[in-house]
Parts: C-alpha cells; structure tokens; sequence
C-alpha cells in the first residue's frame, strides 16, 4: 500500500496457490501422483487527483494465470487487464491565468477519457524424447471513449466522444526436433486477424458518427529454421 501528496493511493495484491498435487490411490494402496496444477493472480488499484485540476486518474490492473501438467504434457490459461481513467488537461493555459495559480486548467470538467486492454490466451505443450509440440490460441480487446468538449458565450456545452475499439485473434504452432546429436530442425506457424474502428460522434447522438471509419486485417507467416553442428562450428 502506499500514500502520497494530491491523494494519490496504490494498492497491490498477489495470491499463489503454489504447485498442487493430485493424487489418487494405486492398486497398491499407496497414493501416486497423476498431474500438478496452480494458480496465481495480482492485482492493483491506482488512484490520484493531479497537481492540475480536475486533472485526477483512476486505474486498475490485473493477472492470473494458471496451469495444469501431467507427465510431458502443460496446459497453461494467462489472462490480464486492465482500465484507466483520466480527467484531461492538455489545453494550453493563458500566461497570465497560470501566475495566477499553477494549478488552473481550463479544460471543461466533463472532458475525460476511459480506456481498458485485456488479453486471453491458452497454450498446450507436448514433449517426447526428441521433439515437442506448442499450441497457443490467444484473443485481446482495447479501446474506450474520449471526451473533449467546449462552451459557447451562453455557457452551452457541446461535447465530443472520439471512441476507439480494436480486437485481435490468433494461434501460434511450433515444432521442434532433435534429428540426432548434430542436426535439429524447428518450424512455426501463426495465424491473425485484427479487427479495428475509430468514430466520432457529438454528443448525446453517439449511435450516429459523422465520421465511422473501419478495418480489417489477416496476416499469416510461418518460419523453418535448421540447425548442425560440425565439430566447434555451428
């Protein structure tokens, strides 16, 4: 935990399960392992007014992972995130305003933003006497809004919301053999499509953009690589 100057808190936490055992009962009558698993999680909280006012920010991440393995074969789940949110305080500030006080800040109070990032992912790992196998699926999301807004002489607010979304898929494959004592080869393949859109809309009609723009985009590469050792040369 820690404390400090413009209210500014941090809180942290970690929790493991350490390696686990399962077990089962032979046909001995003695207990025998079948696999291991764990689970291990962090998280934090982050939060602070500024020197600027309304200039605070208020965040959270957070982690877990865990995994399952039997014999020569791991299965592995990785999920982490997290969110922020931040007042805004990027307009300049007449000279004469600033000796005044350093702290003015004449962005409206309504301007703010919202952005979060997450990330799934599961993987499988297989190992035999010379060669192993790696499976990895993964899915992450970003984005969030971002509103700037203005008034008129009468006072009049007209705020501008410049959302963002984006989305990405994959899955990775990569083999590795030991031909024998000298030569080894090692193969991977990955697959991704990454989906995005950035719009903007006034304020409250944020189901009508007046600028909506979109894409799409696949990529797939793959690699082989070779390794022999001669002696003292590789």
């Amino acid at each position: 935990a820690t404390v400090g100057s413009f209210t500014l808190g941090r809180l942290s936490a970690r929790v493991g399960t350490g390696n686990i055992a399962q077990t089962f009962m032979n046909d001995e009558g003695a207990l025998d392992t079948l696999g291991t698993f764990w689970v291990d999680a962090r998280a934090s909280v982050f939060s602070t007014e500024g020197y600027r006012y309304n200039t605070g920010t208020e965040s959270f991440s957070g982690l877990i992972t865990g995994g399952y393995q039997r014999g020569s074969s791991l299965f592995r789940f990785t999920a982490v995130g997290g969110n922020t949110k931040n007042q805004l305080g990027y307009f300049l500030v007449p000279k004469p305003l600033a000796e005044q006080d350093p702290r003015t800040n004449i962005n409206d109070t309504t301007d703010n933003d919202d952005f979060g990032q997450y990330v799934v992912m599961l993987e499988w790992l297989k190992s035999w006497s010379q060669s192993s196998l790696s499976l990895k699926g993964y899915y992450g999301s970003a984005g969030g809004d971002f509103y700037s807004g203005f008034r008129d002489s009468a006072g009049t607010l007209t705020q501008i919301n410049y959302p963002l979304r984006n989305e990405h898929a994959g899955a990775m494959a990569q083999y590795d053999v030991e031909v024998n004592d000298a030569f080894s080869l090692t193969g991977g393949l990955h697959l991704y499509r990454f989906w995005r859109r950035n719009w903007e809309t006034v304020m409250p009609e944020d189901e009508s953009p007046y600028y909506d723009d979109r894409t799409v985009k696949d990529e797939i590469s793959a690699f082989v690589k070779g390794r022999y050792d001669l002696d003292r040369l590789r």
